[in-house]
């Protein structure tokens, strides 16, 4: 049954491993989606208000583009590397125990496995929240710079 359990751990941070790279992929995509979509208005922006000095258009573009670099920020953020334990273990960590009963041996590695799980999962949650908040402020952003564009045009 030892075995069994730290079979399982070993999965699980498997698991939590591919997750973790997944929303890390996902987090530099969309990063990089939103800094160039504001890298593009902004600069669109400025050049619309340098020949036509549209201040309304101004201040709704450069309000998208801020919420749309921010939420490139949150990201970006979400991606940083983060402690994170990948699945297994170093031989030399089991060299202590060579001389324990294997159920004993076992158990206390399905006991670190679980601490690894622990902390796998915190780094995930914090990285899923400040990845939803850069995708939500990215969504808000061009309605936010168009309520702005029309409270100044009108």
């Amino acid at each position: 049954m030892a075995r069994l359990i730290v079979e399982q751990g070993d999965k699980y941070l498997e698991w939590q491993f591919q997750a973790a790279l997944a929303a890390d992929q996902r987090a530099t995509t969309s990063a990089s989606i939103f800094i160039g979509f504001s890298a593009a208005l902004f600069v669109g922006v400025i050049t619309y208000w340098a020949d036509q000095k549209d201040c309304a258009v101004l201040l709704g573009g450069l309000l998208t583009a801020a919420l749309l670099f921010f939420g490139a920020g949150c990201c970006f953020w979400a991606a940083l590397p983060r402690d994170f334990y990948s699945p297994g273990n170093e031989p030399a960590r089991w060299f202590g125990v060579v001389d324990q009963k294997i159920s004993v041996a076992l158990g206390r590695e399905a006991t670190n496995y679980q601490t690894r799980i622990d902390v796998n999962d915190r780094a995930l949650g914090k990285m899923a929240q400040w990845f939803k908040w850069g995708t939500i402020v990215a969504c808000i952003a061009p309605i936010a710079g168009a309520i702005v564009w029309i409270v100044f045009s009108f």
